[in-house]
């Protein structure tokens, strides 16, 4: 049955030493500052090792990719859905990606928030009001062993994030302005994952209407996808329970072809308003925007 089947592929041994090829691979970015450095020479011989082996070949390395493995949790599209890419016979699908993705990417910035860490510590910092008690309050904290032990990882982390996204290949619209922020490596990974003619839905943070960062993903939509809603709405009547100034876009766009005009709309506040989106939709034509 299924669930044999499904069991029977999660515990091939092909796919172990492929996961582990993968994890080794993320975690050159991630790689612990407790662990023993990796060299570009160490990181081809550990790709041979756990071809051949299923391992690596000295049991620090392979501790820090499992440890990386547990605190990034990387998800391997291709291993987690080998249907989706590939044939039977392990080539490519010709049609690759997936018919549908729907998603809500998380809107926040790449960066420290400080609100939620130092709260961990001491959640007096949550009723700090001024920049004075703030500093006092995180000073505190830091001056703890846990608490700058803490920070330290949670920065590191955040280098790591940063460093992936800008040097792994995987993300090429981010371009060099804008913060990082989520929701763009979102879009761009969602757009490589559709098969042509697939549908993209998605609920995301304004940014991608005008912000510089967003330039090039913007073009991808105009020439690369078919895009049937691009509706504003803000949030003035508390659809998330977020902040009531933020704004947000529902997108819909169709991979392959191209978008000569968007059908653009926007005054919206209530999510009953989708049902009449034509009223509020005006055609704006390439050369306008």
């Amino acid at each position: 049955d299924k669930a044999a089947r499904l069991r029977r592929y999660l515990d091939a041994e092909g796919l172990r030493r492929l996961r582990l090829r993968a994890n080794l691979w993320v975690s050159a970015f991630y790689w612990p500052r407790h662990a023993p450095s990796l060299t570009a020479r160490e990181y081809r011989a550990y790709v041979s090792h756990a071809t051949h082996h299923g391992a690596l070949p000295v049991r620090p390395a392979q501790d820090a990719v499992e440890e990386v493995a547990r605190e990034v949790r990387p998800f391997h599209w291709e291993l987690e859905f080998p249907e989706v890419f590939f044939a039977p016979d392990g080539s490519r699908r010709p049609d690759a990606g997936f018919d549908a993705i729907l998603g809500n990417p998380p809107w926040e910035f790449i960066r420290f928030k400080q609100a939620e860490f130092y709260t961990r510590f001491d959640p007096t910092f949550a009723f700090a009001r001024t920049k004075e008690d703030k500093r006092a309050l995180g000073s505190a904290v830091l001056a703890r062993v846990e608490g700058k032990q803490a920070y330290g990882l949670i920065n590191a982390r955040i280098e790591a994030e940063k460093l992936y996204i800008k040097t792994s290949g995987q993300y090429q619209l981010l371009g060099t302005k804008g913060a990082f922020n989520y929701y763009r490596a979102f879009l761009e990974r969602d757009l490589r994952l559709l098969a042509s003619g697939s549908v993209l839905g998605l609920t995301i943070d304004a940014g991608l209407v005008g912000d510089a960062g967003t330039q090039y993903h913007r073009r991808e939509l105009f020439e690369h996808t078919n895009i049937r809603t691009f509706g504003l709405f803000d949030n003035s009547k508390r659809i998330f329970p977020i902040d009531t100034r933020e704004q947000f876009v529902i997108l819909v766009a169709a991979k392959g072809g191209t978008t000569d005009a968007v059908p653009f709309a926007a005054g919206l506040t209530a999510v009953g308003q989708l049902d009449s989106l034509a009223e509020h939709t005006t055609s704006l034509s390439l050369s306008l925007i």
